[in-house]
């Protein structure tokens, strides 16, 4: 060593007289280590300029790697070795930093990777066009498509004809960043042509100028969701026509004691359409029937959950009309029994009530014509010998009237001495023949038995007329001795 600088002293802690007074080979620990120092000068000489990277010894055994830029001069018929020593250990050091940071980079990539080629979920990469640079596993999967075929093809491949304006609207509204993410339902088409129900998820990446560069777009295929979700929209049709076609009011009412279900009956009978009872509370419907009957019953059917059963319920519909029910209320439970609210059941009796009053009015006429035909038969014996007595009583009136006729006659011919015989002989006749004697004798009796018809006639009306009343709702009580 000839000549060394400050920062060669610094770099290895010697001083400028200790290192003058070592040789290269003193602190040199790799390069010049594997060679001797003439194999070591002829490399030099020959390539005249050389890096290389080894490492140096330092005063106190440290050894620091370095990096030395060594040149071959030749001055004045002697050759002479020029090198510039650099300390690497920062620069190795951020070397290694940057090789950990790509192999971290490298493994959550691959993990990236992995996690993206076997998620559930269909996962691919689109550039601006839309055309596709990675695929998964899983929307290869879902579409048919190999990731080969993929490659060569664009979202808009794959959306269903009659989506495709749709779609296009919502990766345009990514691309000119009015929204940074997108969620939409679309339909795809299979590569078997099979139609396929998906939700589409994107996402814009922007560049490091804050462009968009790139989509990241996830789909989920639910299509046998759909489908069975479209079963159970049929299943929910068909019950609900079945509940209509039953024709009894049938209501029901979820726990907190909101309208859950009103049907087709219940709408008819009661003019009420389901649209202004569903998802009201039962005691604030403008219904009129027998709220206090009712809902005391549906407080114990909440209660104890059994059945309770009402007959005729009075009620008024929309129009005015009166009307009865059989209702039966219920308490409906789940699968683990827990109670899910109460179902009302009615029967329309309001027909069966009226052919009920014309059978009762018609067996009230019935009755009354029975009545009339015993109470008939009870006055026609005592009218019978009342209407014969009072004939016997005209015509021996009508007898008696002929002799009443001529005695004023005859008493003023007696007074004046007129009486002719004829005159006598003819009130001896009409006296014979009114037979006085046999009126005189049947008279009283035909007056007495007359009395007697009238007042039986007179005791059967006054009977009647205590027996009888007006017709009434409730049964009430009679002296039925005294009919």
């Amino acid at each position: 060593i000839l000549d060394v600088n400050d920062r060669a002293c610094t770099m290895l802690n010697y001083t400028r007289e200790e290192l003058l007074k070592k040789n290269v080979m003193d602190i040199e620990t790799v390069f010049i280590g594997e060679l001797n120092w003439d194999d070591f000068s002829a490399v030099f000489i020959e390539q005249k300029t050389r890096v290389i990277n080894s490492q140096h010894i330092k005063k106190d055994g440290t050894i620091i790697p370095i990096e030395a830029s060594i040149s071959y001069v030749e001055l004045n018929k002697k050759h002479y070795f020029i090198g510039i020593i650099r300390d690497t250990t920062e620069r190795l050091r951020e070397q290694q930093q940057l090789e950990e940071s790509r192999e971290k980079l490298r493994r959550s990539e691959e993990k990236l990777r992995l996690t993206l080629e076997n998620a559930p979920i269909g996962i691919v990469t689109c550039n601006l066009d839309g055309k596709f640079q990675m695929v998964n596993q899983a929307f290869s999967a879902i579409t048919g498509y190999s990731a080969a075929e993929l490659e060569n093809m664009a979202m808009c491949n794959l959306v269903h004809s009659d989506d495709r304006k749709k779609s296009r609207f919502h990766f345009d509204q990514l691309k000119e960043l009015e929204n940074t993410s997108i969620a939409f339902e679309t339909r795809l088409m299979r590569k078997d042509n099979a139609l396929i129900y998906a939700i589409i998820r994107a996402n814009i990446i922007l560049d490091m100028d804050r462009k968009p560069f790139q989509f990241v777009v996830q789909i989920e295929d639910y299509t046998r969701r759909k489908k069975t979700e479209e079963e159970f929209f049929k299943i929910h049709v068909q019950n609900e026509q079945l509940l209509d076609a039953i024709t009894s009011v049938m209501i029901g009412i979820g726990p907190d004691g909101v309208l859950t279900h009103w049907n087709k009956a219940a709408e008819i009978l009661f003019g009420i359409r389901e649209l202004d009872c569903v998802g009201k509370r039962i005691d604030k419907m403008m219904l009129d029937w027998e709220w206090t009957r009712i809902i005391k019953s549906i407080q114990l059917v909440m209660k104890t959950g059994e059945t309770e059963k009402l007959t005729d319920i009075a009620f008024k519909n929309t129009a005015g009309n009166d009307g009865y029910l059989n209702l039966t209320i219920s308490s409906m439970t789940m699968n683990n029994f827990v109670r899910s609210g109460i179902l009302i059941i009615g029967e329309d009796i309001t027909h069966q009530k009226v052919l009920e009053q014309q059978l009762n009015q018609a067996q009230k006429l019935e009755s009354i014509g029975q009545l009339a035909a015993g109470i008939a038969h009870e006055i026609n014996t005592p009218m019978q010998y009342t209407g014969d007595n009072i004939r016997f009583l005209k015509d021996s009136f009508e007898e008696l009237k002929v002799v009443l006729e001529k005695i004023n006659p005859f008493i003023e011919a007696v007074q004046h001495n007129r009486l002719a015989p004829e005159m006598l002989q003819d009130m001896v006749f009409a006296i014979d023949n009114a037979d006085i004697d046999f009126i005189l004798s049947e008279t009283p009796n035909a007056l007495n038995e007359s009395i007697e018809g009238v007042a039986h006639v007179s005791r059967i009306v006054r009977a009647m007329k205590e027996f009888s009343h007006p017709g009434q709702a409730e049964k009430s009580l009679s002296d039925i001795n005294k009919a």
